[in-house]
């Protein structure tokens, strides 16, 4: 689990360990993912953080064979670290915001998406659930070209993924949440005080989800119940997107 510390990974963790999953935590901050994994063991799982930058090649490596080394397989990943860019028109863009963007959000889920895949090969299965948008699905806001392109080039790796891997038994999956309340939406509430009742009016639902809902699409995404599944993009936003 990529990113296990931040409110939807803290989430994902969590539901995992509810279902019995041991699960190993990584990120970049590893007290953020001790603590995490020191939850998921107070649910009577097994649960180790570990450092991870996911644009480095290296380090994912060495993450993914952690995993395998600490809980002896890897049957299942998560692949939900990503990181956000200030909102401006495409010609306002900044490179550097543009490649920073593209390093977590796309280059970060295609070198899991590598290592995880060498390994569930060699088992002969396995399930991978990649952590898009409602960006992933459509653009919907103005200034946000490096965040939805790079969201939707997640599309395209998990149907990519997907595809060269349904005959080997492992599946590959999306989910794309809308509005959560994460901390960074409750900063951006916090900023703009009229923001959450403009949020609301777009979502048919009229509601802003809880991390632990899309997790729980997560969790099934990755159980058996889905084992038909695979090169799906699911969206969990409330209606926002049909």
């Amino acid at each position: 689990m990529t990113g296990g510390a931040g409110g939807l990974g803290t989430a994902c963790v969590l539901r995992l360990a509810e279902e019995g999953a041991d699960v190993v935590v990584a990120g970049r901050d590893v007290g953020a993912c001790t603590r995490v994994a020191e939850r998921a063991r107070e649910l009577g799982v097994r649960a180790w953080p570990v450092t991870v930058d996911v644009t480095d090649p290296g380090s994912v490596r060495r993450m993914v064979e952690d995993a395998v080394h600490l809980a002896g397989r890897l049957d299942l990943a998560v692949n939900n670290a990503g990181t956000n860019t200030p909102a401006a028109p495409l010609a306002e863009v900044d490179v550097e915001a543009w490649d920073s963007t593209f390093d977590v959000n796309t280059r970060g889920v295609f070198l899991c998406l590598k290592y995880e895949l060498e390994h569930m090969l060699r088992a002969g299965a396995g399930a991978v659930v990649n952590v898009g948008s409602i960006s992933s699905l459509r653009v919907g806001l103005t200034g946000v070209a490096p965040y939805s392109a790079s969201k939707h080039a997640i599309a395209g790796l998990t149907k990519a993924a997907a595809r060269d891997y349904a005959e080997a038994g492992i599946r590959v999956n999306a989910v794309c949440p809308g509005h959560m309340r994460t901390g960074l939406l409750g900063r951006l509430l916090d900023a703009d005080p009229g923001l959450e009742s403009r949020v609301l009016e777009r979502i048919p639902m009229r509601r802003i989800a809880e991390p632990e809902e899309a997790a729980a699409v997560v969790a099934f995404l990755l159980s058996d119940d889905a084992s038909f599944m695979t090169g799906a993009l699911v969206a969990v936003d409330g209606g926002l997107t049909m």
